[in-house]
């Protein structure tokens, strides 16, 4: 495992890489990846693409930096070491609040433009709406997660309800919703369906993916809360970077999927459809969820 972390380091799958040009010639494109030599195959004909359309203004190469976490990219935002980002909403937020990022677009992730979280619970379980969680275990995917865990998460406290963390086996107080994190969507069908929770939360997408809630897993399962939708992907850029810059990247974007080489770069990164202006909705969306995020974060410290 140590040698395997020190060969992508060596290529430069995490650390950044050794540039062919000056790295303000260079477009910089940072993602957190837990499998970074799959997003680096995945995001490196991207902003190659993006990189020949703006030699224009400077830029003489595009490039790669994949990090382990969002404090780690939040980090290379400030210091003007990345320049692109793309993440969900919940990332974001904290770029945005830590980084000073500014988000220029959405991008539609596998097709689909908008996502929501989607509670779900046994058949033949007691629980019809969100009140019936007290004193009941949720499970959510990750703390990095938007729709398995933030957006489902500023839901209950906003309506009220009081989040306590409990280790597996553990029971919350009466009037509390206990929680634990699963690391995957699978796992939290699966844990659900077994009686191992009586809940669990996770994008309406992974309900209807048969990877992350399979045939037989679903039969035993039903839907008894719905949020509402949020953006699927954001595009964000570095506060400083120059509006020439700025302005470039978001017209290329929003003309990659007419072009049938950018279609097909744009498709191999995660079976994107396109980018697109958000909308006046998706604006008020994220503007209440960045309410919402100093809200949960004071919840996080209180954990």
């Amino acid at each position: 495992m140590i040698k395997a972390v020190y060969w992508l380091v060596w290529l430069g799958l995490y650390a950044g890489t050794v540039h062919p040009a000056s790295r303000a010639q260079t477009l910089i494109l940072g993602k957190v990846s837990a499998n970074p030599q799959k997003h680096y195959r995945q995001l490196k004909p991207l902003v190659d693409y993006v990189a020949e359309r703006m030699q224009d203004l400077g830029i003489q190469a595009g490039d790669v930096r994949l990090v382990p976490n969002e404090r780690e990219l939040a980090r290379l935002l400030r210091e003007g070491k990345v320049d692109w980002v793309t993440d969900s909403v919940f990332p974001a937020l904290f770029y945005q609040e830590s980084a000073g990022a500014e988000i220029i677009l959405e991008r539609w992730k596998k097709g689909v433009p908008s996502y929501r979280s989607v509670f779900v619970t046994r058949a033949d379980a007691p629980i019809h709406d969100l009140a019936d969680l007290k004193g009941k275990v949720l499970v959510f995917e990750d703390p990095g997660s938007t729709t398995a865990f933030f957006w489902p998460a500023v839901e209950l406290l906003r309506r009220g309800y009081v989040l306590q963390q409990v280790a597996a086996g553990q029971r919350p107080e009466r009037q509390s919703i206990g929680y634990r994190f699963t690391s995957s969507e699978i796992n939290i069908s699966m844990q659900v369906a077994e009686g191992k929770a009586a809940a669990g939360v996770y994008s309406d997408l992974d309900w209807e993916d048969r990877e992350h809630t399979p045939a037989r897993v679903r039969a035993r399962l039903r839907i008894f809360h719905r949020t509402r939708p949020l953006p699927r992907m954001l595009e964000l850029v570095r506060g400083d970077w120059h509006e020439k810059l700025r302005f470039r990247l978001r017209q290329i974007l929003l003309q990659v999927h007419l072009d049938p080489k950018g279609a097909k770069v744009l498709k191999a990164f995660q079976k994107s459809r396109r980018f697109e202006a958000l909308s006046t909705e998706d604006w008020d969306m994220i503007r209440q969820a960045r309410r919402l995020f100093v809200r949960f974060h004071e919840f996080l410290l209180s954990q």
